[in-house]
């Protein structure tokens, strides 16, 4: 699930619920959400037209034909380069 916007609360962060959560039965997009630092396995951050991070979609992007994951990188915006 993706927490957009957030910010610092405390030794935290504070965001809304960006995505429709799919393991958390108690949360739903929109839902204000507190957590730490531990709790992020991904992250991701826009420079120009160029998305980095977001590790996770493109580990599922590799799953995908040569010709579809470079027009899913582009159209996506994403640089899976590190």
């Amino acid at each position: 699930m993706w927490v957009n916007p957030f910010k610092r609360d405390g030794a935290g962060f504070v965001g809304v619920v960006a995505s429709m959560p799919r393991n958390f039965s108690n949360l739903a997009s929109g839902d204000r959400l507190a957590f730490q630092k531990k709790d992020i396995a991904d992250w991701t951050y826009v420079i120009g037209e160029r998305r980095k991070g977001n590790y996770t979609g493109c580990a599922l992007l590799a799953k995908e034909p040569p010709d579809q994951y470079e027009a899913l990188k582009k159209r996506y915006g994403l640089d899976c380069s590190d």
